[in-house]
């Protein structure tokens, strides 16, 4: 935009009359203010009134050129109190006035603000005559000018021409602080590069003295830095590289290996020592001390430094190495998660060796240790796994070292139900004895034992122990069911039930059902097992059907049940009777020798009669013996009588022809009454050798028919 006032024109150019209206000349844009006429304080180029403000922003342009003003006294650039006029970084502000009228070129009110820093260019120019003439007036005895990072021209003499032949050249200048009282200023203050240019900047910035400042940008210093990597085997590990503007001093931080910088910097003022500067085309290289190396995930910073601009780059140093192999715990074929250490925040992954399937995977915690669930268990034994951590840079790590996944589970197996009958061997066959057989690592490898055997000589429920061991020495215990069972057992899948026959006199039956009940659960021995226990449910059978039983001789059919068993068993109601109950089936007399005399013989084994009386009314009764036939060899040759009864001393020989009584009870009881035929008894029986009558080598047999009598 440009504002051109007309020929010998009073007016002024921009005027800001109110507290809080403000101009702008936004970025990249310019503004040109040009007056042709006398000035005077109200009617300036720009007027700026107390508490107002004017910027110009970065890249943006400000020119104000005041011409023919004569003998007037009016300032360029006017600003009240309390108001701002600010040049952005890289802004342009140029003014300059003629005439021959003392004037002040700026004029700055009480607590303004006049400021700017890094910018392109600031030329304040008096090609005005008059020697009061002040290029700068600050209100008051306590105005600052505050500039920074600018290279600084002064000229003493109007009638410059270019930006050349100035009288002072200070260059660079930073922190630059200007006090002033009205026009004067009272000290400067600014940091240099140098000294000399340090001192002769506050010794003699006055522009009281001078006709022309300009304010100069001074090039920004750029830097960069390349990628770095903690791979040891890269160059990049241990030297650092980039790009800085040529001549830039260059100071490196962020990773322990870079030592302390060793050269001085250019600016006397900075106590920083730097590693490097930068080439003629602006690149640097830095290497580290020997075997020391940049790790990864630290951040080393550039800082490049040159005539008081700084600028820095930053790059992460990359995670380009793998990690140490992760280290793997012992593996159980039972564990439910996979444990160990690796890089702290690695992907940690175990697979099988055989084929690499995946067995788990997670992620380290910051301490490096690991748990990993295992989704599908168990873990089959003796396999073999390993594992490799990959960092989240996608570096993988070499394998860690197998394990073997021991076998810590004991097979396991289904008994077999066993059903013997009374004094049965019992298998020395284990294997067959369960069903369903299982083991982790293949059943081939199961090992079957008896440990226990059941006791075969007693009906009802027993057990077998058998053990399956497999080829890690783990152990299970089967208990085998074994029910031993005889004529009077019956079973089904869920019982078994033993009940005998039995006889009983008919004064013995009693009357009421629960009387009954318990004759018949005692007297048939009832006992019952659960099948699928192997308890004794004896006190859960229950008699159905007692068939009428009743003490009317006869036979009656009872009914019993437990669980989804029936049995029945006969019952015989009987007046009594009297009866053998067992008889001594043999008599022997062993082998004899020949002699010349009669000699009684004993039997060598117990001859004995047992005789039940049940009879409701008792009697005397005998016992006769008769021979069936002599005692006599295959071949017939005979020894008549040599069987014979010794009562008392008096021998009775034993007869085919007539029965001989051994034995009378005068005094008969109910019960069993037992007769011992051997010698020192009432009654024996004996063999009685008479010599001549016995052939050598010759064995003698005969039946006995024993009679039992009823007498009066």
């Amino acid at each position: 935009m440009n504002i051109t006032t007309s020929q010998d024109s009073t007016s002024g150019g921009i005027t800001l009359n109110n507290t809080g209206t403000q101009i702008n000349v936004n970025e990249n844009a310019s503004l040109n203010v040009t007056t042709n006429g006398a000035l005077t304080d109200g009617r300036n180029p720009i007027y700026v009134a107390s508490g107002a403000a004017f910027k110009v922003d970065s890249g943006a342009k400000l020119v104000v050129n005041s011409r023919n003003t004569t003998t007037s006294t009016g300032s360029s650039i006017y600003t009240g109190d309390n108001c701002s006029f600010i040049i952005a970084k890289d802004g342009t502000f140029d003014v300059t006035s003629d005439g021959t009228g003392t004037k002040n070129l700026i004029r700055i009110g009480v607590n303004a603000i006049f400021q700017f820093a890094d910018a392109k260019r600031v030329n304040l120019q008096l090609d005005n005559t008059s020697a009061s003439s002040r290029l700068i007036y600050m209100y008051g005895a306590a105005g600052k000018l505050v500039v920074d990072v600018q290279s600084v021209k002064a000229w003493n003499a109007i009638g410059s021409s270019g930006d050349t032949d100035e009288t002072y050249f200070w260059n660079p200048m930073y922190g630059m602080k200007i006090s002033y009282s009205g026009t004067n200023v009272t000290t400067a203050v600014g940091n240099s590069i140098n000294l000399a240019t340090q001192t002769s900047f506050t010794q003699n910035f006055r522009t009281q003295n001078f006709k022309r400042v300009l304010f100069e940008g001074i090039p920004d210093v750029g830097i960069s830095i390349q990628p770095l990597s903690d791979n040891k085997t890269a160059t990049n590990s241990h030297v650092i590289t980039g790009v800085a503007t040529p001549g830039a001093y260059v100071r490196l931080s962020g990773d322990p290996a870079i030592p302390a910088g060793t050269i001085a910097s250019q600016d006397f003022n900075d106590t920083n020592l730097y590693h490097v500067i930068a080439d003629g085309d602006g690149k640097y290289s830095y290497t580290l001390p020997e075997n020391t190396f940049l790790k990864a995930g630290n951040e080393v910073t550039a800082y490049g430094y040159l005539n008081g601009k700084s600028q820095t780059d930053t790059t992460t140093v990359l995670d380009e190495t793998a990690p140490d192999a992760p280290t793997l715990n012992p593996i159980q074929d039972t564990s439910t998660a996979i444990t160990g250490t690796a890089e702290p925040l690695s992907t940690v992954t175990v697979y099988n060796v055989l084929d690499n399937a995946i067995l788990a995977s997670g992620t380290a915690d910051s301490n490096g240790q690991y748990s990993l669930t295992v989704n599908e268990r168990p873990i089959s034994p003796y396999l073999s796994y390993y594992a490799t951590a990959t960092d989240v840079a996608s570096n993988t790590s070499p394998y860690s070292t197998a394990i073997i996944v021991s076998d810590t589970t004991a097979p396991t197996a289904s008994p077999l139900t066993q059903y013997l009958t009374l004094g049965d061997t019992f298998t020395t066959d284990a294997k067959t004895l369960v069903t369903d057989a299982y083991d982790n690592a293949g059943i081939e490898n199961i090992t079957y034992t008896i440990k226990t055997k059941p006791d075969t000589n007693s009906v009802g429920y027993s057990s077998a122990t058998v053990s399956l061991r497999d080829q890690a020495g783990n152990e299970k215990l089967i208990t085998i069911p074994v029910f031993i069972t005889d004529s009077n057992t019956t079973k089904t899948d869920q019982a078994m039930l033993q009940a005998s026959n039995f006889k009983i006199l008919t004064t013995d039956v009693p009357t009421g059902n629960a009387a009954l009940d318990s004759l018949i659960l005692s007297h048939a021995k009832v006992k019952a097992w659960d099948i699928t226990t192997g308890a004794d449910i004896t006190n859960q059978v229950s008699i159905t059907d007692k068939g009428g039983l009743s003490s009317t001789p006869g036979q009656y059919i009872i009914t019993l049940q437990v669980k989804n068993l029936e049995k029945q068993i006969t019952v015989t109601v009987t007046q009594g009777s009297l009866e053998f109950i067992d008889v001594t089936e043999t008599i022997s007399f062993g082998a004899q020798k020949i002699t010349s005399n009669n000699h009684k013989i004993a039997p060598e084994t117990a001859v004995k009669l047992q005789i039940s009386d049940t009879r409701s009314t008792n009697s005397n009764w005998k016992v006769f013996a008769q021979l069936e036939s002599p005692l006599q060899t295959a071949d017939g040759d005979t020894l008549p009588d040599s069987l014979a009864i010794d009562q008392s001393g008096t021998l009775t020989s034993l007869s085919v022809q007539s029965a001989t009584e051994v034995f009378a009870n005068n005094n008969p009881q109910s019960g069993v009454t037992e007769i011992d035929l051997n010698t020192g008894g009432d009654a024996s029986i004996v063999l009685d050798m008479k010599p001549g009558m016995v052939y050598a080598n010759k064995e003698y047999r005969t039946k006995i028919i024993w009679t039992l009598e009823d007498a009066p």
